[in-house]
C-alpha cells in the first residue's frame, strides 16, 4: 500500500518533509523504486541521527499512525558506487571495433584481442560478431553494452570470451532496445562484474536474450544473471561456479541445458515466471531448483541431482514438477509461509524420486502434494 509520510522525528521535537511525500507500495513481481524525501531540521548535525530519530507515517485514509526507525547508514549515490550504467561509451578507441553511423552498426574484427580496460558500447547501435573471434579481459576489465549483441559462432570455431577467475571480469548488457542473440559462445573465467562475489560474470538486465548451444564455466561467484527482461536458454552447458543461472523477475524459458557441479545452486528463480524442459542438473553442491519471492516455475521432463535438496521453494512461489527425476537427500521442500509473502506450494506429478520420498518437507502453512496425495506439514511451529 502506499503510504504518507507525516514528519521526522529528532529528540522528541516533529519536522514535516519540505514537500508532501507519498511512498508508493511496489508492484508485484518487481523490485521498489527509491525515492527521496527532505526534512529540514534546524540546529541538527549527523550524529542526532544515529539511533535518535525516527519517520512517522500513515496509510492514506486511515487513522492509525505508524513509526520506523532512520537507518544510520546512507545509500551510497550511483556515482560513489561506480556503477557501470554510467560509464561512457568508448569503443572508438578500440581497434578491432567497427563503428557504421549510417547502419548504426558496431562490428568485430575476426582474431584474437586483448581487452585491458573497460570497454563501453553506446546505446543505439546493434553489436555484431562472428568467428573466429577471441576476447580476453584482463582482470578487474567489463564489457558494458547498451545495444544489443548479436554475436554468432560456430560448433568448431565458436566465440570465445575469458577472464581470470576471481579477478572481477565480466560481460554486462544493460538497458538494450532489442534482443540480444548469443549463438556459440564460450564464456570462462568470468565473475563479479559488478564487484560483488554474489553477482555473475554474464549480466543481462532489462535486455531481452536468448543463449543458444553456448557454455558458461567458472570457478567462483555466479555464471550467468538474467533480470526485468525476457530469456530464452537452448541447450546451453553451465559447469562449476557458485550459483550458476539466476533469473531474477524475468520471464524465462530453459529447454535441452546441462547444469553441472554447482558449488552452491544451480537455477535460482526470484519473482516472475520460468519454465524448464528437457533440463539436466547433475550434482549441484546445495539446491538444484529453487523458486523463491512469488516465482512460477514450470518444469517437464527434466532430471535434477543434487547433493542437498532437489527443489526447493520459498516466499509465495509455486513450483510444478511433470516427469523427469529427483536425486537428492531431500527430494522437495517446501518452505513455511511468510507473513510477508504467502503460502509455498509445489506439485509434483510422476516423478522419480530416486532416494525416496520421506525426506521431503512442507513447512506451515504451505503445501507439497506427490501425484495428488498431500505432505504433512510438521507439527512443530517453529519448524523451517
Amino acid at each position: 500500500l502506499p503510504v504518507q509520510v507525516d514528519s521526522l522525528r529528532v529528540l522528541g521535537r516533529s519536522h514535516a518533509p519540505s514537500t508532501p511525500c507519498v511512498v508508493y507500495g511496489r508492484s508485484p513481481a518487481r523490485p521498489g523504486l527509491p525515492q527521496e524525501v527532505r526534512f529540514v531540521v534546524p540546529h541538527a548535525t549527523d550524529s542526532l541521527l544515529r539511533g535518535a530519530a525516527s519517520i512517522t507515517a500513515h496509510v492514506p485514509g486511515a487513522s492509525r499512525m505508524l513509526e520506523a526507525p532512520v537507518f544510520p547508514q546512507a545509500l551510497r549515490p550511483f556515482v560513489a558506487a561506480d556503477f557501470p550504467v554510467r560509464a561512457e561509451a568508448n569503443v572508438r578507441t578500440f581497434p578491432f571495433l567497427h563503428v557504421d553511423e549510417v547502419a548504426r552498426t558496431i562490428t568485430t574484427a575476426p582474431g584474437s584481442w586483448t581487452v585491458d580496460r573497460d570497454l563501453v558500447v553506446p546505446a543505439g547501435y546493434v553489436w555484431r560478431a562472428a568467428a573466429p573471434l577471441q576476447l580476453e579481459l584482463r582482470p578487474g576489465v567489463r564489457i558494458i553494452s547498451r545495444s544489443p549483441l548479436l554475436w554468432t559462432g560456430s560448433e568448431d570455431l565458436p566465440i570465445r570470451i575469458t577472464g581470470l577467475p576471481g579477478t572481477g571480469s565480466g560481460l554486462l548488457v544493460l538497458d538494450a532496445e532489442g534482443r540480444s542473440r548469443m549463438d556459440q559462445v564460450h564464456c570462462s573465467g568470468l565473475s563479479g562484474a559488478l564487484g560483488a562475489e554474489t553477482s555473475a560474470g554474464v549480466i543481462f538486465q532489462r535486455s531481452a536474450v536468448s543463449l543458444e548451444r553456448s557454455t558458461f564455466t567458472g570457478d567462483r561467484g555466479g555464471l550467468v544473471h538474467i533480470a526485468l527482461c525476457e530469456g530464452t536458454v537452448r541447450n546451453c552447458m553451465f559447469t562449476g561456479g557458485k550459483d550458476q543461472l539466476r533469473l531474477r523477475f524475468t520471464k524465462a524459458q530453459v529447454s535441452g541445458t546441462r547444469f553441472e557441479n554447482a558449488a552452491d545452486d544451480a537455477v535460482i528463480v526470484e519473482g516472475g515466471g520460468a519454465s524448464l524442459a528437457l533440463c539436466m542438473v547433475v550434482s549441484a553442491g546445495s539446491v538444484g531448483l529453487k523458486a523463491d519471492l512469488a516465482a512460477r516455475v514450470e518444469i517437464t521432463g527434466s532430471s535434477i541431482e543434487a547433493r542437498g535438496t532437489g527443489i526447493e521453494a520459498e516466499q509465495a512461489a509455486a513450483l510444478r514438477m511433470q516427469g523427469g527425476s529427483l536425486d537428492a537427500p531431500r527430494a522437495a521442500h517446501a518452505g513455511k509461509a511468510e507473513m510477508r509473502y504467502g503460502a509455498v506450494r509445489i506439485e509434483l506429478k510422476e516423478v522419480d524420486c530416486r532416494q525416496g520420498c520421506e525426506a521431503m518437507k512442507a513447512g506451515k502453512g504451505s503445501a507439497l502434494i506427490v501425484d495428488g496425495k498431500a505432505v504433512q506439514a510438521p507439527s512443530k511451529a517453529a519448524d523451517e
